[in-house]
C-alpha cells in the first residue's frame, strides 16, 4: 500500500482486458458500523422484521430521512476498526462529534451514513488531486439497496451514481472466471448480469452543507490521532501495568 495515495492494482486484470488499468482503494469499516448499530440499538426494529415486517435497515432509514443533511452538526469518524487508504492507521478509532441533548438516534444513525460517505469521498480525493476523470459512481450489493444511502454517497461526492441490480461482489468474480474459459468473449457480455438500474443525481444544496461538513471530518483525524493511539495503549494495557496487578491479585 501507498501511504501518499491509492494502491495500485494492475497484473491479472490488464492481462484479461488489455488497455484497461484500474485503481482501487478500500475503507476498513463501513457496512459493518450499520450492522453495529442495528444489533445494539434497534432490538425493536429487528423483531418487526422478524415477524415478516420492513429490514431492520429500512425502518432505521425511513428514520434517518426525517432529518435534515449534517444530522444538526452530527459527525462521525467511521475508523471503528482502524483504517486502511488513505491513512493506514490501525490503531485509528471512531468519533461522534457534536452531541447535544436535542440530538435521536436518528441523528446519529444518519451521522453514520454521513461518515462513511465522508470516508469515501476521502478515498477519492487522492484520484481528483492527481486529476484523475471522476465522473459517475456505479454501486452494486450490500448499500446499494439503500435509497438514502445511495443518496447521500452521491451528495457528498457531487457524482452522478448508477446503481445496478441485481449484482453482487460474486456475480464479477464469476464473469471474470467464465470470460477466462472463454463462455464470455467481450467486456461488454457482462450487461446479461444485470437487467435494471437506477440514476442518481446529487442535491447540489445538500452538496454545499456537505462540503463545509467534510473540512470538519477531515480536520478531525489529524487534530485526534495522538489521542486515539493512547486510547488504543490503555484498552490492549500497552505498559502490561494492568496485567501484572491482576496476575498479583490472583
Amino acid at each position: 500500500p501507498h501511504r501518499d495515495g491509492p494502491t495500485f492494482h494492475l497484473g491479472r486484470l490488464a492481462a484479461l482486458y488489455p488497455g484497461i488499468e484500474m485503481t482501487s482503494t478500500a475503507m476498513a469499516t463501513s457496512g459493518a458500523i450499520l450492522r453495529w448499530f442495528r444489533d445494539e440499538f434497534a432490538a425493536e426494529e429487528r423483531r418487526i422484521e422478524a415477524q415478516g415486517g420492513p429490514s431492520a435497515y429500512a425502518q432505521l432509514d425511513a428514520e434517518a430521512a426525517t432529518i435534515a443533511p449534517g444530522s444538526d452538526g452530527l459527525i462521525l469518524l467511521p475508523y471503528f476498526n482502524g483504517e486502511r487508504s488513505p491513512i493506514f492507521d490501525e490503531h485509528a478509532r471512531g468519533i461522534l462529534l457534536g452531541l447535544t441533548l436535542t440530538h435521536r438516534r436518528a441523528h446519529i444513525y444518519r451521522a453514520i451514513l454521513e461518515g462513511i460517505a465522508f470516508g469515501l469521498e476521502h478515498q477519492l480525493e487522492p484520484f481528483r488531486q492527481r486529476g484523475a476523470p471522476l465522473t459517475r459512481i456505479f454501486s452494486s450489493g450490500g448499500g446499494s439497496a439503500s435509497p438514502i444511502w445511495t443518496q447521500i454517497v452521491s451528495d457528498v461526492t457531487g457524482l452522478p451514481q448508477r446503481v445496478i441490480a441485481p449484482s453482487n461482489a460474486a456475480f464479477g468474480a464469476a464473469f471474470v472466471a467464465g470470460h477466462g474459459v472463454g463462455i464470455f468473449p467481450t467486456l461488454a457480455e457482462i450487461g446479461q448480469w444485470h437487467r435494471t438500474f437506477t440514476d442518481i443525481t446529487p442535491n447540489l444544496e445538500a452538496h454545499r452543507t456537505y462540503q463545509q461538513m467534510y473540512a470538519i471530518y477531515r480536520s478531525l483525524y489529524p487534530s485526534t490521532r495522538d489521542a486515539m493511539h493512547s486510547l488504543h495503549d490503555l484498552a490492549h494495557h500497552r505498559d502490561g501495568s494492568d496485567a501484572a496487578s491482576v496476575s498479583k491479585e490472583s
